[in-house]
């Protein structure tokens, strides 16, 4: 996120909205901290569709709803449950060899 002051909106308009198309996020700084965030529509509607996610699971968990009404319809159907999965059952042990070498990045 870069912060940016209102007069380098009216100079940089048409690159910022290229930048923020780009992913990347700017927030105008205003003062008394009347700030305004700008962002590409797509993380706006990825933000909006989290928000009702979130909602929706908020609304389930207060309402005691099962962990499996909290994944859509046809989930379980389509991918299968962990128990059909093996997920139930303890992990497997991996060794790992002291003589392996890491890549240092």
């Amino acid at each position: 996120m870069t912060a940016i002051k209102g007069t380098t909106i009216k100079t940089e308009f048409k690159r910022i909205c290229e930048l923020a198309n780009k992913g990347e996020t700017f927030i105008i700084t205003r003062p008394g901290n009347e700030n305004v965030v700008i962002l590409s529509e797509k993380e706006y509607q990825q933000l909006i569709r989290a928000k009702a996610y979130a909602e929706r699971l908020s609304g389930l968990v207060s309402a005691g709803t099962s962990a499996e009404d909290t994944y859509p319809e046809g989930f379980f159907e389509l991918f299968g449950s962990g128990k059909a999965l093996g997920l139930d059952e303890s992990p497997e042990e991996l060794s790992f060899s002291n003589d392996v070498k890491r890549e240092v990045l």
